[in-house]
């Protein structure tokens, strides 16, 4: 965990920062990232990995998604075991090393289905990272089975799983009660990443924005995030990306690309405490994210062999290795391949 700055920005010089020019912002986020990192700033790494939906099938039904189903819907899908195992060794044989498996929020999948995900997919490829379960789904689960957060997240872990994908939105809950309101609350969304800490585990943390919040509300829960870092040291990286409105019910005025590269710099001013910043592609695309990558970021992500939410809004960028590693040599920055603990495997030539 990258060390606090002894004088660190209050949320009022966050919103000044932010309305300041671009070029400024992303000077100030740049000099950050090079005091957080030293030289391992001249990198932008990548993971080669998977995202396995094992359903749509979701009772939260949030207006910003255009992902989920109703259980009885034509289109609702869930994957069996063996149909999850295929989709890994089709990962395996491309040279990946990480599945994200997120599922829905429904009774029907209780915690000895996750538990038999994780463990038949530890038996078969032993060596694949199991990186899954948002917040809601941990939450949802102690909650359904009468269990504490904590031994909810301590059966999983012994099952297969880790780290966690901190997907968040805004982490205001006046903010949450528009655009999620059947989802955790904020408090309860740090509890969960209080009990990934306290079973020693890691995790990321996200910010889905330009969904009618405040400038206010995204400093907000950057701060949010900052103060529980603070305490537990349990992100490896945090990831902002925008709001994608096609076949959603949220009707908004989207983030602009200037909206997004600036949140990307003032993550990185505000996050003092985090390694590594995303640039995020499969939202924004490779312009904008080699901009973020010249303002703060670090980090590419994954290449994705696959990927159904974002896609579900019509939004369908793709990248191939090749791509991956000439979007971060543009941005003037050696690309290299990741692990799942972002430690760097080998440099792209």
């Amino acid at each position: 965990m990258a060390p606090a700055e002894k004088n660190r920005i209050s949320r009022n010089e966050a919103r000044d920062l932010y309305n300041s020019t671009i070029y400024h912002l992303g000077e100030q986020a740049d000099a950050v990232k090079r005091k957080i990192l030293g030289s391992r700033a001249d990198y932008a790494c990548f993971i080669i990995d998977r995202n396995i939906n094992f359903t749509n099938i979701c009772a939260a039904a949030c207006d910003f998604c255009a992902f989920y189903r109703e259980k009885d819907d034509p289109e609702a899908f869930t994957l069996t075991v063996d149909e999850i195992l295929e989709k890994v060794s089709d990962l395996k044989k491309i040279g990946g090393t990480q599945v994200m498996i997120q599922g829905g929020i429904h009774e029907r999948y209780d915690l000895a289905f996750y538990k038999e995900i994780f463990s038949a997919i530890k038996t078969t490829f032993p060596d694949i990272y199991i990186h899954a379960c948002s917040p809601a789904e941990i939450d949802s689960l102690a909650k359904r089975e009468k269990k504490s957060v904590y031994d909810t997240i301590v059966e999983l872990k012994e099952a297969g799983l880790q780290s966690l994908p901190g997907a968040a939105e805004i982490l205001v809950d006046e903010h949450r009660a528009k655009v999620s309101p059947s989802k955790l609350k904020s408090r309860e969304w740090v509890e969960v990443m209080e009990g990934i800490h306290r079973a020693g585990m890691r995790a990321t943390a996200t910010m889905t924005f330009g969904m009618g919040e405040s400038l206010a509300d995204r400093i907000e829960h950057l701060f949010v995030i900052r103060d529980l870092q603070d305490r537990t040291g349990v992100f490896r990286a945090f990831i902002p990306w925008t709001f994608s409105k096609p076949h959603t019910r949220l009707q908004v005025e989207e983030a602009t690309g200037e909206d997004y590269v600036k949140t990307v710099a003032l993550s990185r001013i505000v996050l003092d405490n985090i390694d590594h910043i995303h640039a995020g592609w499969v939202t924004e695309g490779f312009e904008l994210s080699e901009m973020a990558l010249r303002m703060g970021a670090s980090d590419m992500g994954g290449i994705l062999m696959e990927e159904l939410v974002v896609k579900a809004t019509g939004t369908t960028y793709a990248a191939s290795q090749e791509t991956m590693i000439q979007v971060i040599k543009n941005a003037g920055l050696k690309p290299a391949l990741r692990n799942s603990e972002y430690t760097i495997l080998k440099e792209c030539v």
